[in-house]
């Protein structure tokens, strides 16, 4: 008898002695409850679903340049009512009571830069295939005695010894996959060279959401 109440008082003396260790090591938080793990555990998991870190950043739509119809000669020391419009794919240029077509078929935008001050407009368009074309000399074609009033243009007319002062430019295969423009790259003096020449550069949006600077001129002179 004295035998057995001896395991129990020495049973209730380790188990006291185990009781009592455990809390002092929590109480210092030399170990961590099970309830802390598991709770830790699952703000874990949540943050390992969180898949903003995967997620491609939009572009700024405001940036977008979506011209559909532009003034060629508003910002020009002419200041002539020289207008360009997409229409059915086409570009529209009208001067006064003359109007005359260029067949492009699918324009989608249109975006304009001055090559000097008081000299003629650049005129790009961007295709619905993402192409980017530029053509010069529009300004010069419409006001010509040589075009007639609703005249229909290929751009195999413009492409040609036919109009001396009009090119029609594919601005290289870099150029393929653009989907919007986002304005004129602005030179930092840093790029200008010892002359003070420089590359005349457009802004614009690739299909990858990608930048991407477009040189069409070359040899300014800032």
């Amino acid at each position: 008898m004295n035998k057995r109440k001896n395991i129990i008082i020495t049973l209730l003396v380790i188990l006291l002695i185990t009781s009592w260790t455990i809390t002092y090591l929590s109480l210092n938080g030399t170990i961590n409850l099970k309830l802390d793990s598991n709770k830790e555990s699952k703000e874990d998991k949540k943050e390992e679903k969180d898949p903003s870190t995967d997620i491609e950043s939009k572009p700024d739509e405001s940036k977008f340049i979506r011209n559909e119809e532009l003034n060629l000669e508003d910002t020009t020391c002419k200041n002539r009512n020289i207008n360009a419009k997409i229409n059915n794919g086409n570009i529209v240029i009208s001067y006064d009571t003359k109007e005359i077509t260029i067949n492009t078929k699918n324009a989608k935008y249109l975006y304009k830069t001055n090559y000097q001050v008081c000299t003629n407009v650049n005129l790009f368009y961007i295709t619905e295939d993402g192409k980017l074309f530029l053509i010069t000399g529009l300004n010069d074609l419409i006001i010509s005695d040589d075009v007639k009033n609703n005249e229909n243009l290929e751009i195999t007319d413009i492409d040609s010894l036919r109009f001396k002062d009009v090119d029609f430019i594919k601005l290289s295969s870099k150029t393929d996959n653009i989907k919007e423009f986002l304005g004129d790259y602005k030179t930092p003096d840093s790029e200008v060279d010892d002359y003070g020449y420089i590359y005349s550069e457009i802004v614009v949006l690739d299909e990858d959401n990608k930048e991407r600077n477009i040189t069409y001129h070359k040899d300014i002179f800032r």
